[in-house]
């Protein structure tokens, strides 16, 4: 009931408020590459080589994640292009995301860029 109230994660500058409860983001529903399966609920896309999609449809599933990436490890794997299963799923998303940008960009989307911003806490006062 909590999670349909708020209908989503609250980031905060030294903790996080999950929209699900803590059993099912931390363990059940985690995407932790442990080697567990996990139940999930998916969105899947047929798409064509040139990034249309052909057919949608919406399931339970059950997934096993087979690595855990940050985002610099994911942009080294697609600089050295790595010809592992990763590697390769990897190249083929980004071909992808690169045809869906540049077709949002000549339907008139428009680029706003901003900084990161960082806090930094002092223990002794939070």
């Amino acid at each position: 009931r909590e999670a349909a109230e708020r209908a989503t994660s609250v980031y905060l500058v030294n903790r996080r408020v999950d929209m699900l409860p803590r059993l099912l983001t931390t363990d059940i529903c985690s995407l932790r590459c442990d080697g567990k399966d996990r139940v999930c609920f998916s969105a899947i896309f047929e798409m064509s080589p040139d990034a249309k999609v052909l057919k949608t449809f919406f399931t339970k599933g059950v997934i096993r994640s087979r690595a855990a990436l940050s985002y610099k490890e994911a942009q080294e794997r697609l600089d050295a292009k790595t010809d592992d299963e990763i590697g390769q799923a990897l190249q083929h998303l980004a071909a992808l995301a690169r045809q869906l940008r540049e077709r949002r960009f000549q339907d008139g989307a428009i680029e706003l860029e901003s900084g990161e911003l960082k806090f930094e806490l002092d223990t002794n006062t939070q």
